[in-house]
């Protein structure tokens, strides 16, 4: 279906690719089917998602393997806050519970920890092989959880899984500071409906 509204629309693709593969991959995750895209790259890309409406050209960061526009949550150093309770339950509920739950003692997940996830609303991918090597571990870890109906799994698994799994690639990460452009609208550069 995405696939016609791209097809028909007056956007100026130079090509569209239908990837089967899509189709083939029987799971109620929807953003593995995301990830099994962003795997199938060979060249830098830039992947964003049908509700997020940009308001300007972003900048490119082609020094970075990746780059994310905004954070689900980031506790790192540069962005402390206030942290309430309605934030750590939503923390605990999508992510620490179902790490806990599936992925404690896999090898694959050892060195982790809950600082900050991306939102991967937006994503520039300049080193499309990190991709590849994610997802060959996705796989791995996302087997026994495909059919279960859950769309915290499936956060769990497209934002807080990938990005652990990114950090064993590259250190080459960037994180835009988008806090001004969400609470600032002189300064917005996106909006996320």
């Amino acid at each position: 279906q995405s696939y016609n509204v791209f097809k028909y629309s007056d956007i100026p693709f130079t090509n569209i690719v239908y990837l089967r593969e899509i189709d083939e991959f029987n799971t109620h995750h929807w953003g593995l089917h995301k990830l099994l895209v962003m795997s199938r790259q060979d060249k830098p890309f830039v992947h964003i998602d049908l509700d997020l409406i940009l308001l300007e050209q972003p900048k490119l960061y082609p020094n970075y393997d990746i780059c994310f526009a905004e954070n689900e949550w980031d506790f790192s150093n540069k962005n402390l806050h206030l942290v309430d309770e309605n934030e750590i339950e939503f923390i605990w509920s999508k992510y620490v519970s179902n790490y806990n739950k599936y992925h404690k003692d896999n090898p694959l997940l050892k060195e982790v920890n809950f600082i900050r996830t991306p939102c991967y609303s937006y994503v520039e991918v300049n080193n499309p092989s990190i991709m590849k090597a994610v997802w060959n571990d996705m796989i791995s870890l996302s087997k026994q959880l495909l059919n279960i109906d859950d769309n915290d799994l499936n956060q769990y698994l497209e934002e807080w899984v990938s990005y652990q799994l990114i950090k064993k690639f590259t250190n080459k990460i960037k994180h835009h500071d988008t806090i001004d452009w969400l609470l600032h609208d002189r300064h917005k550069k996106f909006g996320h409906v």
